[in-house]
C-alpha cells in the first residue's frame, strides 16, 4: 500500500505548477525534477545547485484501523531543504499541505483519502548552509476492498 501512496504523493508533487515555480523548476527537464522530489529519508546530491529540494518517506510504520480494516493510516514525513531561505521553506511547505488537503483523485485500489496536518518544525541539518523545513501529514486512505 505505502509502494502506490509513494507514487501517488510523487505524481502531485512533480506535477503541480505552483510548486514547481517555488523551487525554480521547469516541467519539462523530468530528470532535474526527479532529482530535486525525492522518495526517500536520506536525499541524495544534497548541494547546492541541487536546492530547494523535497524529500518525503513513511515516517511511522503505517497500519490498518482497528475499526475498519478498509482504512489504512500512514504518517509521510516531507523535508523541504533550501540555500538558508526560511521563507522559500515555509512557503514550499505550505504548498505541499494545500496539495494534500482534504480528499483528492482515487489512484489504483484507493476509493478516497484524506490527510491531517500532524506537525511542522525545523530540523537540523549537518550542512550549515543548508536550512531544513519538517511537515508531517497524517494520510487515511479509503481502500476499495479488492486490493
Amino acid at each position: 500500500m505505502v509502494t502506490d501512496l509513494y507514487a501517488e504523493i510523487h505524481r502531485i508533487l512533480r506535477t503541480d505548477s505552483q510548486l514547481l515555480e517555488l523551487m525554480n523548476l521547469d516541467p519539462a527537464d523530468v530528470l532535474r525534477v526527479e532529482k530535486r522530489i525525492q522518495k526517500r529519508s536520506q536525499p541524495l546530491d544534497l548541494i547546492e545547485g541541487n536546492l530547494p529540494l523535497i524529500s518525503f518517506y513513511a515516517s511511522r510504520k503505517g497500519k490498518v484501523s482497528r475499526e475498519n480494516d478498509l482504512v489504512y493510516h500512514s504518517f509521510i514525513k516531507f523535508n523541504t531543504y533550501t540555500i538558508n531561505n526560511v521563507d522559500l521553506a515555509l512557503k514550499i511547505s505550505k504548498r505541499i499541505v494545500e496539495l494534500f488537503r482534504n480528499v483528492i483523485s482515487p489512484f489504483e485500489n484507493v476509493e478516497n483519502f484524506e490527510t491531517t496536518l500532524y506537525k511542522e518544525h525545523e530540523t537540523p541539518t549537518l550542512m550549515s548552509d543548508v536550512y531544513c523545513f519538517t511537515t508531517v501529514l497524517h494520510f487515511s486512505l479509503s481502500l476499495d476492498g479488492e486490493c
